[in-house]
Formats: C-alpha cells, sequence, structure tokens
C-alpha cells in the first residue's frame, strides 16, 4: 500500500530512507518482476527548493536507490537468439499473475519475459513511444529499444540525484553497481563474460548512467538546475573552492551559437559542506525546447583545476523539438598508443546530445554519454579490460557504434547509421 501513495516529501522527516526504486513494467508484455505502482517520472527537470545545508539543520541519509534497466546491445545480444532481437521478444506475451512483492509468475516462452524488468514503462514517459512501437524485432530496433531503456534509466536517476543533492543530504547510496547478468537488472556496470564463439563480450564496460555519475553527478562539487531555471552550486569536499559555473543555451540541431545573447556566468568562492543559489535569466527560461549546457569549473589550493559538464533538460525528452535536423557525426581517427590503449577522434556537424559509443572490442571508454558541439574536435580514451593486452584496433574499429538522442527520436525506422567513418 505504501508503494501505491507516492509522495515526494515522505522521506524528508526521517533520518533514513530507503527508497525510492523506479521499477519499469509492461501492460502487454509483463516480465517476471514489476508491476504498475503509480511512481510519476517527475524529475525532468527537477523542482528544487532552496534549502539550507550543514550539521547544524534536520539531513537525511539515502541507504539505498535505484531505478531498474537493461544492458546495451553488444551486452544482450550474444545470450539472446537473434529472432529473439526486440524488448517483447517476438513472441507472445505470456501470461504473467502477480505473486508477490514486485514477483509476477509468468507461463508461457518469451524469452523477454524472463529477463526480470521491462523497459516499456520507462520509454513511454520519457520518450513517448507506446508499448506497440517496441514489437520491432531486428538489429537495429533492438539497438534503438535499448539505448531509449538506458537512457531512461540515466535521466531518472540523473533528476533524482540532483535533486537529493540539493537538499541537506548526508550521503547518497544506489542499487545498484554491478549487473547480475544481462537482464532489466540495477546494475550501472555491465556482466559479461567472454565467450569462445564471441558472441558474448567481457563485463565491467559502463552503462551511460555510470558516465554521468563520473563525470558530474557524484563528484564533490557538482552544478545543477531545476524547474523554472532555478539553480545551485554545492561543494561536499573538505576544503573551499573557487567555483565557475558557465551555461550555454542551445536550440536542437544548431551549427553554431551566439555568445552574445545565449550564454550567463557565475562565479563565488563556495566553503566546505555549503550551497549557493542563483537564478538562471529569462532568456534562458523562456522556451523548453532549448537545453541548457552546464560547465563547472572548480579550482582550488591543493588540487588541480576540475571540469565538468551537465546538461540541462526544460521538459522531458518526447517534448523537445528540432530533433528532426539531421546530426551527421564522424569518426575522424583511431590510432593506438604506447600503453596499449587506443584514441578515438570524433565530431558532429550540429550539437549532439547523450551520444553514446559502444563496441565488442573488450574494454571501455573513458568519457560516454556525452554533449558535442557543432565542429567541436572530441577525443576518447578506449581502456583495455584485458590486462597486459593492448586494445584490438581492428575489432574497435569494425564493431564501433555511436549513438545519439535525435537519431532514434527522428527516424522512426532508424534507416542509415548516425554515424561514419573517415577514410
Amino acid at each position: 500500500a505504501k508503494l501505491a501513495t507516492w509522495n515526494p516529501d515522505a522521506f524528508s522527516l526521517e533520518l533514513e530512507s530507503h527508497g525510492p526504486y523506479m521499477r519499469s513494467f509492461s501492460y502487454s508484455y509483463p516480465g517476471v518482476n514489476g508491476i504498475d505502482v503509480h511512481f510519476p517520472y517527475a524529475n525532468t527537470p527537477p523542482r528544487l527548493r532552496e534549502t539550507e545545508v550543514g550539521p547544524g539543520y534536520q539531513n537525511v541519509f539515502v541507504s539505498e536507490f535505484g531505478a531498474s534497466v537493461m544492458s546495451s546491445f553488444e551486452s544482450m545480444s550474444g545470450s539472446i537468439s537473434p529472432k529473439y532481437w526486440s524488448l517483447h521478444g517476438a513472441d507472445k506475451a505470456d501470461i504473467c499473475h502477480h505473486d508477490r512483492g514486485n514477483y509476477n509468475r509468468c507461463f508461457g516462452t518469451n524469452v523477454l519475459a524472463e529477463r526480470n524488468y521491462p523497459c516499456d514503462s520507462h520509454i513511454r514517459a520519457y520518450f513517448g513511444l507506446e508499448e506497440d512501437r517496441l514489437n520491432e524485432v531486428g538489429e537495429v530496433p533492438f539497438q534503438k529499444q535499448l539505448y531509449l531503456c538506458l537512457l531512461s534509466q540515466t535521466m531518472w536517476m540523473k533528476g533524482e540525484i540532483e535533486s537529493r543533492r540539493s537538499k541537506n543530504s548526508y550521503g547518497l547510496l544506489m542499487w545498484q553497481l554491478n549487473e547480475n547478468f544481462p537482464t532489466g537488472g540495477w546494475g550501472s556496470i555491465e556482466y559479461g563474460t567472454k565467450s569462445k564463439d564471441g558472441t558474448q563480450i567481457l563485463g565491467g564496460r559502463w552503462k551511460p548512467l555510470m558516465h554521468l555519475l563520473s563525470s558530474s553527478l557524484f563528484r564533490d562539487q557538482i552544478a545543477a538546475c531545476g524547474k523554472g531555471g532555478k539553480c545551485y552550486i554545492r561543494n561536499d569536499g573538505m576544503n573551499s573552492v573557487k567555483a565557475s559555473v558557465n551555461f550555454e543555451i542551445w536550440t536542437l540541431g544548431s551549427e553554431s551559437i551566439d555568445k552574445s545573447n545565449t550564454t550567463f556566468s557565475y562565479t563565488d568562492v563556495v566553503d566546505a559542506g555549503q550551497i549557493r543559489w542563483l537564478q538562471l535569466p529569462r532568456s534562458f527560461t523562456a522556451s523548453d525546447d532549448d537545453i541548457v549546457l552546464v560547465e563547472l569549473d572548480i579550482k582550488s589550493a591543493d588540487s588541480s583545476p576540475v571540469l565538468s559538464e551537465s546538461v540541462y533538460l526544460k521538459t522531458m525528452p518526447k517534448d523537445l523539438r528540432g530533433l528532426d535536423a539531421p546530426v551527421s557525426i564522424q569518426i575522424l581517427s583511431i590510432r593506438g598508443t604506447d600503453f596499449g590503449e587506443a584514441l578515438v577522434e570524433l565530431e558532429s556537424n550540429r550539437l549532439a546530445v547523450f551520444v553514446v559509443l559502444t563496441t565488442r572490442a573488450q574494454g571501455r571508454f573513458s568519457d560516454n554519454c556525452m554533449t558535442l558541439r557543432p565542429l567541436e574536435k572530441k577525443t576518447l580514451t578506449f581502456h583495455s579490460f584485458i590486462e597486459g593486452e593492448p586494445v584490438d584496433l581492428n575489432l574497435l574499429e569494425s564493431s564501433l557504434r555511436v549513438e545519439h538522442l535525435a537519431y532514434y527520436m527522428a527516424n522512426t525506422s532508424t534507416s542509415g547509421k548516425p554515424f561514419s567513418m573517415v577514410a
């Protein structure tokens, strides 16, 4: 009963909260986990309220929270026959009956029903795809479905973390770090065992959420914005820092930015354990279709400067306009290093958001789920998972894929490729 009466402030008067958990479900293709408990997807953007932080104020510790999610196509496809490559399993739906809690008893032959939590409600909430749109079968449809599933978890967790770090929170523990197996689980890092036939890949690859945790959400200092352009800078480090945050407002599909009226900067010293609140100018909040890039530059006396970047969406992705502008991403070069790593250089002709690189090569990228400004060259490092062995450059190049939001939202047929290689 408690799960069915969601209250965003339900935990604010307690010392510790266990949850919330954003469990996805499907009405038409249920799985062995997941039921509708009426949780809203109401934190993109989050609603922020100015709050004092510090040991003298009431505080809360979050011992566990998370969102269910699938893994990448490279992780999932190796343990599922190609004829079942679809979130709905390319088969008739199982007959499932609620057993207890979030467990269902399912009867039938649908292989995806056995992969724990479906992802339908996540994708419908963020991207507006109804469940019948997830019936498509094949390599490219499955890649699209899994990308949107992974991004759904990332967006819900991003909003939840940014909201909770705006309050007097004394800790956030996520559920969970590692995935159990390629399924609809909770992990931020993929599971996998390299198979002899090469269909399965090693685990340890970071999902998009893990990259955002590393680049901004779980750093000692964070800058974030919520509904109406209310923003904050928080310092959870041990020392005072000089925080400079630069905001850039962009129209999706833009090829350039006019910095005379579309940038805003704020600089202040933020002491350890303190928060600074600010309000974006009206020009930054006039249209929900614009997105804002938030770049935070941290300088302190005892460490090197730290730069982080995040994206502020003023509405859900399904309501954004401008995603139909053609975006062309090019891989400019792939080369090895003397340390056995690989460097991948790429650029985009237009603004591209939530850009994800993935490959069948064994390893992970230094950065991912990122933003590419028009004609801004970016170089990523690909680290090998196999100690003492260099990256397999041939496999990296032949299996490299680049995904981004506009490609999957603008192309219902997902024809063509969202990127190209420069010879």
